[in-house]
C-alpha cells in the first residue's frame, strides 16, 4: 500500500467509506498532481500527509455535506482540482463544473478529468461565469467572491473556512437586513486545525 492510500484510508475509515475504484482515482490524481507540481506552483503543501487532510479529506467532506441525489455543482477557482474532483469522485451522483481562469492550471486539470464522465473544466474568471448551477463550492479563494459567484447562478453556496471566516460571516449575516443568505450550523471538520464546512441556501429557495 503506498503512502498516499495509506493515510488516506486512515483518515477516512469511521469517517466517509471510500470504494476501491475511488481511492484508485484518487491516488492517480494524487500522482498527477505531484509530478505537474515540479514544474508549476499548483500547491505550497508538499508533506503527504497534509495534502492528504487539507485537500483531499476536506474536498470529501464538502461532497458528502451536500445533499444526496443527482446535483449540479460549480468548484470557483478550482486550482488544482479541490474541492471539485475529489467531490465528483466519491459524489458520482453529481455534474462538477471546475472553474479556473489560469491557463496552466485549467490545462492540468482538464489532464485530470480527462477519464472522468461527470466533471468538466471551464477555463473563466469567475466574475464572467454565467452559467447556472445547484450550488457554488469553494475553497482557497475568497470567501465573498464565492459568495459573490453563487448569488448570481446559484440557489446554494458551500464554503470550506476556518473559525475567523466563520464568525465573519456569521456577523456579517447578522448585520445584513435582507438576509440574502441563510446559514446552516457550521460542520466542523474532524481532522483538527478548526476548519469548517459552512452550507448557505438564498432564501428565495428555502422559503418556497
Amino acid at each position: 500500500m503506498t503512502q498516499f492510500r495509506d493515510l488516506l484510508l486512515s483518515h477516512t475509515e469511521g469517517i466517509f467509506p471510500l470504494a476501491d475504484w475511488q481511492v484508485n482515482d484518487l491516488e492517480k490524481h494524487f500522482l498527477l498532481l505531484e509530478r505537474w507540481n515540479k514544474k508549476i506552483n499548483l500547491t505550497r503543501i508538499e508533506e503527504v500527509e497534509k495534502i492528504v487532510v487539507r485537500h483531499y479529506c476536506e474536498s470529501i467532506a464538502m461532497g458528502q455535506a451536500l445533499p444526496f441525489g443527482k446535483l449540479h455543482v460549480m468548484d470557483a477557482g478550482s486550482g488544482p482540482g479541490f474541492p471539485g474532483i475529489p467531490l465528483a469522485i466519491t459524489r458520482p451522483d453529481c455534474i462538477v463544473n471546475l472553474v479556473e481562469s489560469d491557463g496552466r492550471k485549467a490545462t492540468f486539470l482538464r489532464e485530470a478529468v480527462l477519464e472522468m464522465r461527470n466533471c468538466r473544466v471551464i477555463r473563466d474568471r469567475l466574475e464572467n461565469v454565467v452559467q447556472e448551477t445547484d450550488w457554488v463550492v469553494g475553497r482557497a479563494v475568497r470567501w465573498q467572491d464565492i459568495l459573490l459567484l453563487a448569488e448570481r447562478v446559484a440557489d446554494h453556496v458551500g464554503l470550506m473556512v476556518g473559525v475567523e471566516a466563520v464568525l465573519e460571516i456569521v456577523a456579517k449575516s447578522a448585520k445584513d437586513d435582507q438576509r440574502r443568505v441563510k446559514w446552516d450550523a457550521p460542520i466542523q471538520l474532524p481532522w483538527g486545525d478548526h476548519r469548517f464546512v459552512l452550507l448557505g441556501h438564498f432564501p428565495s429557495v428555502r422559503e418556497q
